[in-house]
């Protein structure tokens, strides 16, 4: 079924074409600005931490392939959770537990135990005791807003009084606040394994084996501007995985420059101590198009990135597209044009769900005069279809600067598997 999913996409795809050629044939067409978001967002609370970010879904997905978080649950079973309102106003809270594999109905319960605090509503969600220990569940968490619009959250739970969350995540935030302290962080060489393994040419990746300066940001002397988000990926008596992410600036003489910092850990417990078993630090900077240092010898320069960078141009040479931490941008190297044909976050619109990318971006063909058609695919942060996920068909006409929705494909799986057969 996989292997047929990219051969169907590609039929449908150009079935799509021909009939929107049809169709807008000797039409006008007309742009609109994105719509802002709207939806909440909800984190589970482990301790005294907020973990586990869940955005908001607008249909019901297959939730047996949406494995992006996992959350411990206490003992009790009683899970705190925290919803950003983000502007809207709740009517109705409700959570439903399943199966993994969504085919048995667990629990299904109406939330009244919640407090509105204005801009955030803290609930509890008394996980019955009908779910087994050791074993996971999917627990789907239902927001109505006073409109009647009707949300979705996915996260997998699991209850196991072994299962040290709250140590594993306390190590994690830890070991990345110490790394900008370099006195602090000398307690951090026991847990490193530096070696030639460790690439210390540059800040885009440091991994375990990267040398102690390299670990601590050498001297770049970064502050960091957001909280940082923690992910549990998986967790179990001994083994944990957590991802982290955050952004830093960084003072230079002519702008502060800002990067997006995602960190993957692999951690052992025991009752001894905590082992680090694999760290993974990447460091990617946002492009500013206002900054004199992003350009030189009509090149563009990108700075703090990872140098693996896929970048298409057409025929000639002369028009190149390039994805930059969740940006699609166009650039006539010959006329020294910049154009934004896509993104979720601006000046504007800068917060935990336009950052968020959980999308990619493919682009099918640039002509000679540089009018290109591109994919956007997976989760859509903002504008009419927030809250979906699917393949997105867009052409951008270079002439009058304009981008035209062709097709939109929903998909109600997620973005990994998503991003897996769109690759293929």
């Amino acid at each position: 079924m996989l292997l047929k999913l990219p051969i169907c996409i590609c039929v449908f795809l150009i079935s799509l074409f021909i009939w929107s050629m049809l169709l807008n044939k000797g039409s006008t067409d007309l742009t609109v600005e994105m719509g802002q978001a709207t939806f909440p967002v909800i984190h589970m609370e482990i301790g005294h931490e907020m973990v586990n970010a869940l955005f908001g879904y607008e249909n019901e997905m297959e939730g047996s392939y949406l494995r992006d978080t996992l959350t411990p649950l206490p003992e009790n079973r009683s899970l705190p959770i925290v919803i950003d309102k983000m502007g809207t106003r709740m009517k109705a809270l409700s959570y439903e537990v399943r199966s993994l594999d969504m085919k048995r109905l667990v629990e299904s319960t109406e939330v009244y135990n919640y407090v509105d605090q204005g801009d955030r509503i803290e609930a509890i969600l008394n996980i019955k005791d009908l779910i087994s220990p050791n074993t996971e569940y999917l627990l789907k968490i239902i927001f109505t807003t006073e409109e009647g619009k009707v949300i979705y959250f996915y996260t997998r739970i699991i209850t196991e009084t072994e299962i040290h969350g709250e140590e594993n995540i306390e190590y994690v935030k830890n070991f990345g606040e110490k790394t900008f302290d370099k006195s602090e962080a000398k307690e951090l060489v026991t847990y490193l394994e530096s070696n030639e393994l460790g690439d210390n040419s540059t800040f885009s990746k440091v991994t375990i084996h990267s040398s102690f300066n390299q670990i601590t940001w050498g001297e770049l002397n970064p502050k960091k501007e957001t909280r940082t988000e923690i992910k549990i990926k998986e967790m179990n008596p001994s083994i944990a995985t957590i991802e982290t992410a955050y952004i830093v600036s960084i003072d230079n003489e002519h702008f502060k420059e800002y990067f997006q910092v995602r960190e993957y850990y692999r951690l052992r417990y025991t009752k001894e101590r905590i082992y680090l078993l694999d760290f993974q630090r990447s460091m990617d900077q946002y492009f500013n198009p206002m900054s004199i240092d992003s350009f030189a010898n009509n090149k563009i320069v990108l700075g703090i990135t990872n140098p693996n960078k896929k970048i298409e141009e057409n025929s000639s040479g002369n028009v190149i597209v390039f994805e930059q931490e969740g940006i699609l941008y166009w650039y006539q190297n010959d006329q020294g044009n910049l154009a934004r044909l896509y993104g979720f976050y601006d000046k504007e619109n800068n917060d935990i769900r336009t950052l968020r990318q959980e999308f990619s971006y493919k682009v099918i063909s640039i002509d000679e005069t540089g009018n290109t058609r591109f994919l956007v695919y997976g989760y859509m942060g903002r504008g009419r279809r927030e809250g979906r996920v699917g393949v997105a068909v867009y052409y951008y006409d270079a002439n009058v600067n304009t981008i035209e929705e062709e097709v939109f494909l929903p998909y109600t799986r997620s973005y990994q598997l998503l991003k897996h057969n769109i690759e293929k």
